[in-house]
């Protein structure tokens, strides 16, 4: 694994040349990057400042037209917060909990998956951050699984498995 900062350079393949390279963001470094639009990298700054880059020629990408397209979730290990921000890089909601150490964070068409440390597992509307299902379960870091048709999801306990049907 990897650690920040990153310096970003997006490399000709015919060619081998660079076609365009960033170190930081508004003067500070690069914490995390990300690809949720085809075209376009995501990167983000030590204090949160948010580009999103067409990969093409390093200029500002355009938001996705799909309203739960335009949330992008990240976790910061070293704030302990889950943050949903806007395509500009507003923060939209948070969740301050630790991360279980076994899952992490699953994206569906308009809602994110949410295990945490303290055994909970929450099922959060992207828009706005709306609670829809949690629970909890009797074991610390429950895994939580979304089937392939992003229907079903399967929450893993200390010794049973919860099935929730998702309906949005």
């Amino acid at each position: 694994m990897y650690l920040p900062p990153f310096k970003v350079s997006v490399v000709d393949g015919k060619t081998g040349k660079i076609v365009w390279t960033m170190k930081d963001l508004a003067k500070k470094q690069i914490v995390n990057y990300s690809f949720p639009v085809p075209g376009q990298i995501r990167l983000v700054s030590k204090k949160g400042v948010v580009a999103n880059l067409n990969l093409s020629d390093g200029r500002p990408g355009l938001p996705p037209a799909e309203v739960w397209k335009q949330r992008f979730v990240e976790y910061s290990y070293g704030e302990k917060r889950l943050f949903c921000r806007d395509f500009a890089g507003n923060v939209v909601w948070t969740r301050d909990e630790e991360i279980s150490k076994r899952a992490t964070f699953t994206l569906g068409p308009g809602f994110v998956i949410w295990p945490t440390k303290k055994g909970t597992v929450e099922l959060i509307q992207l828009r706005d951050g709306m609670l829809r299902w949690k629970s909890y379960f009797d074991q610390e870091s429950p895994r939580a699984y979304m089937d392939d048709t992003g229907k079903f999801l399967a929450v893993q306990g200390k010794n049973d498995i919860t099935i929730v049907k998702l309906i949005y």
